[in-house]
């Protein structure tokens, strides 16, 4: 198993990324965990609405209520029992989600970004939490300022693999495939 360690800001990209790569080795051959999974589920049950602040909420409660790097332990039950050949941590947010990838072996972090135009075009057309499309820019850049949105930009730089997205659909199909060149070289 490879796990591989999704950074990146609203927007960037990163379930495309994990669905090409799906697309190129198969669905049996790729779990994609959500760092947010947890927090959707936790707030279903509370019958919260998922938002996305909501979901930010509930991370920065976790953190401060239960200690830094709660959400990453509860995460690592889930790839540790993974039986596919790729597992992908999709939306890794602090240095604890760095910290549980690089514990894991072999791994690669793998940081997306896009404009910030681009990636508010992005979540208004996706539509993937509850408000994201009429969410005006100033909020979109507002959300972005929130703790568990502050080091992304950080842990991106410590990155294996950049990928920039701004480009088309085919363009990031080319960066995918460049990437998992370079992730299936570590076997």
């Amino acid at each position: 198993m490879i796990l591989i360690g999704l950074v990146g800001e609203n927007g960037s990209g990163k379930e495309t990324f994990a669905n090409l790569l799906k697309e190129k080795f198969g669905t049996n051959a790729v779990t994609h965990i959500h760092t947010s999974d947890l927090l959707k589920e936790t707030l279903t049950a509370w019958s919260v609405p998922l938002t996305r602040r909501n979901l930010q909420d509930m991370a920065i409660i976790m953190d401060h209520a239960y200690g830094k790097g709660t959400l990453s332990r509860a995460i690592k039950e889930r790839i540790t029992n993974a039986k596919t050949d790729f597992v992908i941590l999709d939306g890794v947010r602090w240095q604890s989600d760095v910290d549980l990838i690089r514990s894991i072996t072999p791994n690669k972090l793998v940081y997306i970004t896009a404009s910030v135009e681009h990636r508010y075009e992005r979540i208004k057309t996706r539509k993937e939490k509850v408000g994201e499309d009429q969410a005006s820019f100033e909020q979109f850049l507002k959300e972005e300022q929130i703790e568990t949105e502050l080091e992304i930009k950080n842990i991106g730089k410590g990155a294996d693999i950049t990928i920039v997205n701004d480009g088309s659909i085919e363009d990031l199909r080319r960066e995918v495939e460049a990437s998992t060149n370079k992730i299936t070289c570590i076997l």
